[in-house]
């Protein structure tokens, strides 16, 4: 049983660096700009969530898109018509804008709990491999048994 836990561990220390890695690849194919709010509904314990509808204008001006969707989390009850945000769209057809403030902070909860997972898999291994040698010398060697 230790040892379906340790590959499951593994599985999860390695899929949130390679998660971390596609979505940095998945951002930079995408728009770079600024989203301009033009409503905010808020919801929430204590209102921390806004969401917003807006529009969003790419950094060199090629491309803006009106009624794009875009959350802010947190003390954002401030929000108002025409402040605008960093964000990013993968396209014209894309409706929901990714703010920049929102990327880190995915970022950091996926590296944390890779840490989490890769502490709790060193301890599990150190765990096992001491189990394993405890029971390797609490039981008789079969060979010596069969040789008398």
């Amino acid at each position: 049983m230790g040892g379906l836990l340790i590959a499951a561990l593994l599985v999860g220390v390695i899929y949130f660096p390679v998660r971390i890695v596609a979505n940095a690849e998945q951002r930079a194919r995408e728009h770079h700009g600024t989203v301009t709010v033009d409503f905010c509904g808020y919801r929430g314990r204590a209102n921390d969530t806004a969401d917003c509808f807006g529009s969003f204008r790419s950094d060199d001006g090629a491309m803006i898109v009106e009624g794009v969707r875009f959350s802010f989390f947190g003390a954002h009850q401030d929000k108002r018509r025409h402040e605008t945000a960093r964000a990013s769209l993968a396209g014209p057809e894309d409706g929901t804008a990714e703010l920049d403030e929102s990327v880190w902070v995915g970022q950091s909860v996926m590296w944390v709990l890779a840490a989490v997972l890769f502490a709790w898999l060193v301890a599990q291994v150190i765990w096992f491999v001491r189990a394993l040698g405890r029971h390797r010398r609490a039981s008789p060697s079969t060979v010596a048994s069969v040789g008398r």
